[in-house]
C-alpha cells in the first residue's frame, strides 16, 4: 500500500543546515568548495532578508548548485554583515550552507566530512534546526 506524502509544517524544515567556521571571503571560500568537492556553486544576486532584531533588509553573499539529477540543491549564504549576523546565536559561524532536498545521512555526513579537509576551513557544524529561534531568516 503507498504511504501518503509527508505534509512538513513549519516547525519541520526540509533541509539540512551547516555551520562553516572560515575568516576567507565569501568567494574565496566558495572557489575552495567548488575546488575540493568539484562541484560548481555559482554567485547569484545576494540574499536580501528583512531582519526584525534591526527593522530594515540586510543583503547576504549567497552562492548555489542544483543537483537535478540527485534531487537536491546546494546553497551557501553568509552568517556576518556590515554589523549584524543574520542568526545571533551564532555568532561563531560565518557561514551557513544549506542543503534542501533529497540529503540522506550519508550524503550529509560525506559533505562535512570534505568540508573538514579544505584547509580554509576552520571548524564545520550541523545545526539542529529545533534551536534556531528565528529560523524564518533562513527560508529563502
Amino acid at each position: 500500500m503507498k504511504q501518503a506524502p509527508k505534509i512538513l509544517t513549519a516547525s519541520e524544515p526540509d533541509f539540512n543546515l551547516i555551520g562553516v567556521a572560515s575568516h576567507e571571503n565569501d568567494y574565496r571560500l566558495a572557489w575552495a568548495i567548488n575546488s575540493s568537492l568539484n562541484i560548481a556553486l555559482a554567485k547569484s544576486d545576494d540574499i536580501v532578508v528583512f531582519h526584525d532584531k534591526y527593522q530594515h533588509d540586510i543583503s547576504l553573499s549567497y552562492y548555489t548548485q542544483e543537483f537535478p539529477d540527485q534531487g537536491y540543491l546546494i546553497k551557501l549564504f553568509a552568517n556576518r554583515g556590515d554589523n549584524f549576523f543574520l542568526l545571533e546565536e551564532y555568532k561563531n559561524i560565518d557561514f551557513f550552507i544549506k542543503l534542501e532536498g533529497e540529503s540522506s545521512a550519508n550524503k550529509l555526513t560525506g559533505l562535512m566530512n570534505a568540508l573538514k579537509n579544505i584547509d580554509i576551513i576552520m571548524g564545520v557544524y550541523l545545526i539542529d534546526l529545533k534551536k534556531i529561534k528565528k529560523i524564518q531568516r533562513i527560508n529563502f
